[in-house]
């Protein structure tokens, strides 16, 4: 599981689009990805990114839970494979406890 620093591209009523430096192994594995926005990136709030290749890359998300994300914003991306997707207490009840499948 990596948590990703990504900034919001494109933002409507029903889809955002981030942009993220992806790991790069996780990225080509296509049908078997998934994210969850887990919340705006504070000010002056840095994450260290991955320890391992990355690829720049634009991915489209449901933005129905995000509708308060606007054009610049830079939120924590969770990128994770499938059976990583389970929630512990702390994120329960967080705007990001939905997980999404990546489709081409």
């Amino acid at each position: 599981m990596y948590e990703i620093v990504a900034t919001v591209r494109t933002a409507t009523p029903t889809g955002l689009k981030v942009m993220g430096h992806w790991p790069l192994r996780w990225w080509q594995a296509r049908y078997t990805r998934f994210i969850m926005i887990q919340r705006r990136l504070l000010p002056n709030e840095t994450l260290p990114g991955p320890q391992e290749p990355v690829i720049e890359e634009e991915i489209s998300i449901d933005g129905h839970r995000w509708q308060g994300l606007e054009i610049g914003d830079r939120v924590i991306v969770r990128a994770f494979w499938p059976g990583e997707s389970e929630i512990v207490n702390s994120e329960k009840g967080s705007q990001g406890t939905i997980g999404i499948q990546l489709r081409p």
